[in-house]
């Protein structure tokens, strides 16, 4: 084998001055101490019993690597099987290169026969110098024809000689190792001469294994399976032509048609293994993997589905969701649909249901107790509210009232009633060319004259003797005067006297007038002028006047000749002054009581709709407090009077009157206290609980004035129990709430929610409506016929090969036993599709039991042994090696 790289003009560095005289030599150069066949043959049991002990050391696989005798590699020979497969190759190129100089006549490594320095890439191959390898070596000795067939010959031989399983093993693995580079040298160009080129590049360049592209399509698929076996043709007839140039069609065929074959290989291997899969794998994986089909989830996509499936947390509907709740999938939902149209797939999912519905129930049921139907509801509200309303009415009347008397309860104060301000009151809202209305403003004037202003008499002329007047007894002339005033300040004053006066008879009630007259004191002074009584004092007059009751009566005294001369005195000076009427103080009370009488008139006129004589009394009430807030600041006139003290307790009693009327007489519960004209209250019992909480526009501020009731919590409580007995019976006909209706009650009440219920109770609300909603769109997803979903859905729920048209028409169609078979195979059918629709809906009602449906499919998936031509790190290798193992070995 030395004259191989004597031809080539290799000598060795260091060689020895005999010549190798074989293949054997060679190695010897090297170091490599290579013994005779028996000698070996020696070492090797050696080697194999020392490996052999080692090998039983290893756990667990150590004997039966004994056993078999698989751990005995001989390093040695293959060591040499790759020095052979490495001279094998650079035979190929050697050979290549001569012929190539052949073919254009000149002679081979002529170029190289001197070192150029300025050439640096170049190798000293020629010359007594020239050196190529420690391990090939030798000068050119003769004609390149001649160097060829001993080159070989010595290469055969060597193989032949050393011929072993080992040796084998290092010779092929060096063909390998030498001829990976390749794919990658052919593709460099391609790639470079054209960028769409790449695919075929791609695939040149990992032997077939890949292109880059990923169609979809058939025939985008089947082009690239094509695209593959040209690319694994050239890189495998190049790759088998580099070890052998004769196996270079050999090696184009094999790495033409190793892509597709494996691709086929894949393919037969992958649904044999699903058959028995299917055979052995637990029924729920089956199922699961059904559901995963439906659904369109990829292997990819089912640690997300998992995730979903697992979702943990605080829940306020403490039932946990379907599957179909849960993904939001409209092909899972179209599933559960027609699971519930299906025989025996419904019950699971009607349970998961129900008790869906239950929870949602008993959320508002935690929230305040659910009536046992709307009346009742409302009956307990109007129970608990009415007599802690009357009572808390009567208590703050009683205060204010007990806060009026203690203003003024010795009629201390004196006011001048505005009565101009309340005529112009009358006249701003109505005045000339008003009709129909106004009664109670004119009355609320009358009354205030009535109190506030004092007619002082017309001055009587001195008669003359003989005058008819003059024979009047003092109850006649009293009563020409009007008679006695009986609610005069001055009455009242001798208000005693004065009722026994009308106890003694003689005519006494008729002198005495209540609303009209004049005071005692104006008709004490009259009748003191007419001679009557001895002086002016009032009580001299209730004296006489008891005196003339007994029997007594009592005349003039003037009835004598003096008066002729005062008559005619009096008569020289003209007309006498007729009668006047002056403006007089009253006291707090009578003022609290207009302003009072006013105040009522006034809402009675905006109640039957009288809104200008309302108008007009509101004007009147507040011309009246303006007075006494100037008299209580000191701007009043000298005669009124109204001190610093009782100022205060009267602002004290009118804010406890305005606290009563804001809690009591505005919102919804003022209608509690008002009758109606059947006597009975405007609303109570059932009425009251629809009029705090309601839809209306004013539903927030009912609620704000339920609060300001302030009753406690019981009747706040028992106002949410009619809400929640209110939203528990928006339901379905089997008792279901509904999402629609449920979540349009809580935005149709927002308002009186917020107001009426607490943060965590509006949250559990909500979360009902949510858990509603989501259930209602799991419902309602995918409601689709004849689609791809609705295929998918009847091959999960099918019964596999009781569906096949060749099994119906076995067992229909089969002479005399067909009558048996048919119905047989029929019920088998449906017991199978019934069965596999309750498993089915099973799974899509528990979340949980799904998700360890999907585990132990995800198992299954875990099981399968990589593809052939799967991604492996032994897929390119495979793909570049199979033509050189496969061509002429």
């Amino acid at each position: 084998m030395r004259d191989l790289f004597e031809e080539a003009g290799i000598a060795p560095r260091d060689a020895p001055a005999a010549a190798p005289t074989g293949p054997r030599d060679l190695f010897a150069e090297a170091g490599l101490d290579i013994k005779p066949k028996s000698e070996r043959a020696d070492r090797a049991a050696m080697l194999g019993a020392t490996w052999r002990g080692k090998a039983s050391m290893i756990p667990l696989v150590g004997p039966a690597l004994t056993a078999f005798d698989l751990f005995k590699p001989d390093t040695q020979a293959m060591g040499k099987g790759a020095v052979s497969g490495l001279a094998e190759v650079g035979n190929t190129v050697i050979n290549h290169s001569i012929e190539q100089a052949k073919r254009e006549g000149r002679e081979p490594f002529a170029d190289l026969t001197r070192f150029d320095p300025t050439k640096p890439l170049q190798f000293p191959l020629g010359g007594a110098g020239g050196k190529l390898s420690s391990l090939v070596t030798g000068p050119v000795v003769s004609p390149a024809e001649r160097a060829n067939n001993e080159r070989l010959k010595s290469i055969e031989d060597f193989n032949r000689e050393n011929d072993s399983g080992w040796f084998n093993a290092g010779r092929v693995g060096a063909n390998i190792a030498a001829t990976l580079p390749v794919g990658g040298v052919i593709a460099a160009p391609v790639r470079a001469a054209a960028p769409f080129l790449g695919p075929l590049a791609d695939a040149i360049a990992t032997g077939g294994f890949r292109t880059g592209l990923a169609p979809t399509s058939w025939l985008g698929r089947a082009g690239n399976v094509a695209l593959r076996g040209t690319g694994g043709a050239v890189t495998g007839g190049a790759s088998a032509g580099l070890v052998k140039p004769e196996d270079a069609g050999a090696g184009a065929v094999v790495g033409g048609l190793l892509p597709p074959s494996l691709q086929f290989a894949h393919k037969v291997f992958d649904l044999a293994a699903s058959g028995v899969r299917r055979l052995v794998a637990p029924q729920l994986s089956k199922e699961a993997r059904a559901i995963l089909d439906v659904g369109g989830y990829t292997p990819a996509e089912v640690p997300a589905v998992r995730a979903a499936l697992q979702q943990q947390g605080p829940r306020i509907v403490g039932e946990a969701p379907t599957v179909s709740q849960i993904l939001q999938n409209p092909e899972i939902s179209q599933l559960e649909r027609t699971l519930r149209n299906s025989p025996g797939g419904a019950p699971a999912l009607i349970a998961r249901d129900q008790a869906q519905n239950e929870a949602r129930l008993g959320v508002l049921h935690d929230i305040a107790p659910v009536a046992t139907d709307l009346p009742a509801a409302r009956t307990n509200f109007g129970n608990t509210i009415a007599p802690l309303a009357t009572d808390a009415r009567n208590a703050a009347s009683k205060r204010v009232r007990e806060a009026f008397d203690a203003v003024d309860p010795f009629n201390d104060t004196q006011f001048f009633l505005p009565l101009p301000e309340m005529a112009a009151a009358k006249g701003k809202f109505l005045g000339p060319g008003t009709f129909g209305t106004g009664s109670k403003a004119q009355a609320a004037i009358d009354t205030a004259t009535d109190v506030g202003t004092e007619v002082l008499p017309a001055v009587t002329a001195a008669k003359a003797p003989g005058v008819r007047r003059q024979g009047q007894t003092i109850t006649d002339a009293i009563k020409s005067l009007g008679g006695i005033k009986q609610d005069s300040p001055g009455a009242q004053a001798l208000a005693g006297e004065i009722h026994d006066l009308k106890q003694a008879g003689g005519g006494m009630r008729a002198i005495i007038q209540n609303g009209r007259g004049q005071s005692p004191d104006t008709l004490a002074q009259a009748m003191h002028a007419q001679g009557y009584i001895p002086d002016d004092d009032p009580a001299t007059l209730l004296r006489v006047l008891g005196e003339h009751a007994r029997g007594n009566k009592v005349y003039s005294a003037g009835a004598d000749r003096s008066n002729t001369f005062r008559a005619g005195m009096e008569a020289s000076q003209g007309d006498a002054p007729g009668a006047e009427v002056i403006r007089k103080t009253v006291p707090f009370q009578t003022v609290q009581n207009l302003r009072s009488s006013v105040g009522e008139a006034a809402e009675q006129a905006r109640m039957r709709g009288a809104n200008k004589e309302a108008a007009a009394l509101d004007q009147m009430k507040a011309e009246i407090d303006k007075r006494v807030d100037l008299v209580a600041i000191g701007q009043g006139d000298a005669a009124e009077n109204f001190p610093a003290d009782i100022v205060a307790q009267w602002r004290k009693a009118i804010d406890l009157h305005a606290e009563k009327q804001n809690r009591f007489a505005r919102g919804p519960q003022a209608s509690m206290f008002r009758k109606g004209g059947d006597g009975n209250y405007v609303i109570e019992g059932g009425e009251l609980a629809p009029k705090f909480f309601s839809p209306r526009m004013s539903q927030a501020e009912d609620i704000e004035a339920l609060k300001r009731l302030d009753l406690g919590d019981g009747v706040t409580d028992s106002l949410k129990s009619y809400a929640t007995t209110d939203a528990s019976r928006i339901v379905t006909g089997d008792g279901t709430l509904r999402s629609k209706a449920f979540n349009d009650w809580l935005d149709s009440h927002g308002g009186a929610i917020r107001g009426l219920f607490d943060e965590g109770e509006r949250a559990r609300l909500t979360g009902v409506g949510v858990d509603l909603k989501r259930a209602s769109d799991a419902r309602d997803l995918g409601r689709a016929t004849g689609s791809n979903t609705s295929q998918n859905v009847q091959n999960a729920l099918g019964a596999g090969m009781l569906d096949s048209r060749a099994v119906n028409i076995l067992a229909s169609r089969t002479p005399i036993v067909g009558r048996f078979t048919g119905p047989m195979v029929d019920a088998l059918r449906e017991s199978a599709k019934r069965g596999k629709a309750a498993r089915i809906g099973g799974l899509l009602s528990d979340p949980a039991e799904l998700d360890a449906a999907i585990a132990a499919y995800e198992r299954e998936l875990a099981a399968r042994q990589p593809a052939l031509s799967g991604s492996t790190g032994l897929g390119p290798l495979l793909y570049r090696a199979a033509p050189v193992l496969l061509s002429g070995r």
